[in-house]
């Protein structure tokens, strides 16, 4: 009997150890993030600890953690929202540019957001670290550029390396930025 629970502890273990340790070990290589990256899925955690986010209230906002990006080959990524009208059915599409850069060797991708100003500055420089790129599924970890206070808190966001299509019918779609008054630029 010991034998037969010592197997079982042994087989336990080893099931264990096959199992990925981190999702670093998904990352694959890529050299360019460019193009449409749709946000399918999003985790918030605060002090490591995984919160609720309600995907249901997404993209109404520039400053959403959830929003689709469009990384275009001149270093300017559109995050794109939608902003709806309360009370009806009525929305108008939009883009927030900002800046973009790709570290290849860390997989990093750094957002700036020049346009908010003082004393929402806190985090107008954010990082997004590539965890997964797989097959045109992705994850990505950090924070996108906020107006808020994010101290101690960062997303995870899951989704899709949208196709050429998809990028012409979103660019078309969220062509215009927001004229609406924004109190943090």
């Amino acid at each position: 009997m010991r034998k037969l629970l010592l197997f079982a502890a042994m087989i336990a273990v080893a099931i264990g150890c096959s199992q990925p340790d981190t999702d670093e070990q998904f990352v694959v290589d890529i050299d360019t993030v460019e193009g449409l990256w749709i946000v399918e899925k999003c985790e918030c955690y605060k002090y490591e600890k995984l919160y609720l986010y309600n995907m249901a209230h997404s993209g109404i906002s520039k400053y959403h953690q959830d929003s689709h990006l469009i990384f275009s080959p001149n270093g300017v990524c559109k995050q794109l929202y939608t902003e709806y009208v309360i009370g009806g059915d009525n929305h108008s599409y939009y883009q927030n540019p900002i800046e973009w850069s790709f570290n290849a060797d860390t997989k990093v991708i750094t957002l700036t957001n020049n346009n908010l100003k003082e004393p929402y500055r806190s985090f107008a420089v954010t990082e997004l670290k590539v965890i997964k790129c797989d097959n045109g599924d992705f994850i990505l970890e950090g924070l996108q550029p906020t107006p808020y206070d994010y101290t101690d808190i960062h997303f995870r966001l899951y989704g899709k390396i949208g196709s050429a299509e998809q990028l012409a019918e979103y660019e078309s779609k969220h062509s215009d930025t927001s004229t609406g008054k924004d109190e943090y630029i």
